[in-house]
């Protein structure tokens, strides 16, 4: 246990070390991002740790000096930032007025472009006497819109607002130029819809030059070349290879192939290839050589790409997995299974990942995104509080919502620390009281579930040839860079759930009568606890699982209709534990064959969200947990299943056995391939009704249970 805290400034003795914290003031903490600088100083020994923290402590001191005299609180990132956004929002804003506008007078189109031209002229004058204040309410608009701070009181600020009017004064010339239909290069559709029309199916063949080729002729004689003096109306006549009009060469003089068309040209204006040439008189071909060269294989052209802007990727990247593609490939089968799984399981993630990200970044372009652009998104990131998505802050932007919980984390822990010290409370007591008081953040495993995401995303994108490097090389964290994140996290693993579960099991469900005896709240957690079940697992067993084989009850888990496993090892039979037959739980699959259902627990719905029935039963149980005073978020449903193993170790029952009944994969080459048919029931039956539970004090729903047969369960010939 750490002992007392260090008599030291910013110096703090945790369960894994030492660390230096110290609190940033609150004017430069934009500069920061943060309220607190904490840095683990990577020792127990108390001395070191000094030595250390007055270091740290020296170098903040001349760093928040220097921030306090330049005035600089704004990185230079932060105003590209700004003034990126600045472009992009008036530009999207005006071209978006400018689509649903109505139709307008000639004099209405010229008054606009003199409003225009005026207002470039009081931009210039701003410019020239250094005016900033045309600038502010823009700025200010756009930090709205991004959720960032924008100190206005500085140096940093008036470098801004100096830019940011040079950027009005070239908005403003770029929306007259587009009043007048002047645009630098053509639209996004036409680049689109002209790359590569000459691969269209159905298009015309190729057609002839405007000037015709010169075709050699067996029989013609050779003559002398021509002079290089021609008139000025004469055509240039050459034997050698040239470019087509779309920049690949043609083929050689023996055999030339007629040019592809151009994109731009129209094909029904051209004469066709068939068509004989005309060859003036004055040209003489020239003869075929004796030995033709190799025939040059044609370049292909390079399709023009459609600029995409990041939620763009990620839309192209959800719909090529959603379509049971491995977004691995430009071109791939689809695989239905595949896509079944990937939109119930992955697919959400995917889409909060891409409205965290759009948010983080303000949705550019692709080609505008780099390493710090991600870097910058996924520090933001991390900051978010744990529940991000819900509450009252729910509303605010990514940027404004980690600044809103950093500012109130800082107001609460300092208020906290102040009342304490004020009632002379311990160092030791101040401390945990200020530990349980953080807002807890997302944690390393979310974040770097959201980095895999996105790193997926980007490889697809340049494999598609959007993007030319994976902008998050080098930006996801390692394995060992993820490891040590999750340790300095608060140990949040599970626990079995053997302690509580007397105060479990006397709970309304387990004392009180149902009115539905087969209430998946009262036997799912029992399934699982009894015969280590995932949630799933549990909620989707049919009647037809409910299988007795020589005597012996037990659930076979598999694919069925509706139903899905995580994974091939999860394919499995499990005993029926002697608990859950005292309870009645052959009575209920007696039950639901006999009222026609499919379903065990045919009333339990599924989620909207991912389509699967434990995505309502967990908010369910999370409910009744909380309400009847039996909520640990250690102890979830899942944590049933940990227990359901930890019984098993206490047993001491084999590794293989356990994998066996849990449905985890065996990587043993000695089981896997020589293993024959595994482990008997009779085996796997003793091995779990091993595992002692006390259910002395749960109500039975269903009367008589103590005689459970097996008669009427479906029987699989041994």
């Amino acid at each position: 246990m750490p002992g007392p805290r260090p008599r030291l400034p910013h110096l703090e003795e945790r369960r894994t070390g030492f660390y230096w914290r110290r609190r940033i003031p609150t004017r430069l903490r934009s500069s920061f991002g943060k309220s607190f600088l904490v840095v683990s100083l990577r020792t127990h020994i108390l001395p070191d740790a000094k030595e250390s923290a007055r270091r740290l402590d020296s170098l903040t001191d001349l760093a928040f000096d220097l921030t306090r005299r330049t005035g600089r609180t704004m990185a230079p990132e932060l105003m590209d930032r700004f003034l990126t956004a600045l472009v992009r929002f008036e530009l999207e804003a005006f071209e978006q007025a400018r689509a649903v506008a109505p139709r307008r007078s000639p004099e209405d189109a010229a008054f606009a472009l003199d409003r225009e031209a005026a207002l470039q002229d009081t931009l210039r004058q701003a410019i020239l006497l250094r005016d900033r204040e045309v600038a502010r309410a823009p700025l200010r608009h756009v930090a709205r819109r991004l959720g960032l701070p924008l100190p206005e009181d500085d140096t940093d600020w008036q470098a801004l607002a100096m830019t940011a009017v040079r950027v009005l004064l070239d908005l403003s010339e770029e929306r007259m130029r587009r009043e007048q239909g002047i645009y630098d290069t053509p639209c996004r559709f036409f680049r689109s819809a002209t790359a590569g029309m000459d691969k269209l199916p159905g298009a015309r063949g190729p057609v002839a030059p405007a000037t015709p080729e010169i075709r050699p002729h067996a029989t013609t004689a050779p003559v002398a070349p021509l002079s290089p003096v021609q008139d000025a109306g004469d055509a240039p006549v050459t034997t050698a290879p040239g470019p087509a009009c779309d920049g690949r060469p043609v083929g050689p003089p023996a055999a030339p192939a007629a040019p592809e068309p151009c994109p731009t040209a129209a094909p029904s204006l051209l004469p066709t290839a068939t068509a004989a040439p005309v060859i003036p008189a004055t040209m003489t071909p020239a003869p075929a050589p004796a030995i033709p060269p190799a025939p040059v294989a044609p370049a292909a052209a390079a399709p023009a790409r459609r600029r995409l802007r990041l939620s763009e990727a990620f839309d192209l990247y959800a719909e090529a997995r959603a379509a049971g593609k491995k977004a691995s490939a430009a071109e791939e089968t689809a695989d239905p299974v595949l896509a079944e799984s990937y939109v119930r399981n992955s697919l959400p993630n995917v889409r909060a990942t891409k409205k965290l990200l759009v948010d983080a970044t303000g949705d550019p372009w692709l080609d505008e995104l780099g390493k710090r652009s991600f870097t910058e998104a996924f520090g933001l990131l991390q900051r978010l509080p744990k529940s991000h998505g819900k509450g009252e802050l729910a509303r605010l932007g990514v940027a404004e919502l980690a600044a809103e919980t950093d500012r109130r984390e800082a107001v609460e822990t300092e208020r906290l620390e102040a009342d304490m010290r004020r009632r002379g409370c311990s160092a030791g007591n101040i401390e945990a009281a200020l530990w349980a008081a953080r807002r807890p953040r997302l944690t390393a495993a979310t974040t770097y579930r959201h980095m895999q995401d996105t790193q997926r995303v980007l490889r697809y994108m340049v494999v598609l040839g959007h993007l030319a490097e994976n902008h998050m090389t080098g930006v996801i964290w390692t394995k060992k860079q993820l490891k040590e994140r999750a340790i300095l996290e608060e140990d949040n693993n599970r626990v079995p759930w053997t302690p509580l579960l007397p105060q479990f099991f006397r709970t309304p469900i387990f004392q009180e009568e149902l009115e539905d005896p087969g209430d998946p709240l009262f036997w799912a957690p029992l399934i699982s606890l009894h015969g280590g079940l995932r949630e799933e697992e549990a909620l989707q067993l049919r009647t037809v699982d409910v299988v007795e084989e020589h005597g012996i009850a037990y659930l076979d888990i598999k694919v069925g209709p509706n139903q899905s496993l995580k994974s091939a090892a999860a394919r499995r039979r499990v005993p029926i534990h002697g608990n859950l037959i005292a309870l009645g739980f052959l009575d209920l699959a007696r039950l639901r064959r006999r009222q026609g259902e499919v379903r065990l627990f045919p009333h339990q719905t599924r989620g909207r969200t991912r389509k699967t029935l434990s995505e309502n039963f967990t908010k369910r149980f999370t409910r009744y947990r909380t309400d009847n005073g039996v909520y640990d978020r250690r102890r979830d449903y899942h944590a049933f299943r940990t227990t359901f193993n930890v019984e098993m170790i206490r047993n001491r029952v084999d590794s293989e056995v356990r994998k066996v009944l849990m449905g985890h994969e065996i990587t043993d080459v000695n089981f896997t391939h020589y293993g024959g048919d595994g482990y008997t029931l009779e085996h796997l039956r003793d091995v779990v009704d091993a595992i002692e539970i006390d259910i002395s004090m749960i109500r039975k729903p269903f009367a008589g249970t103590q005689s459970a047969d097996v008669r009427h369960l479906h029987v699989v010939a041994g």
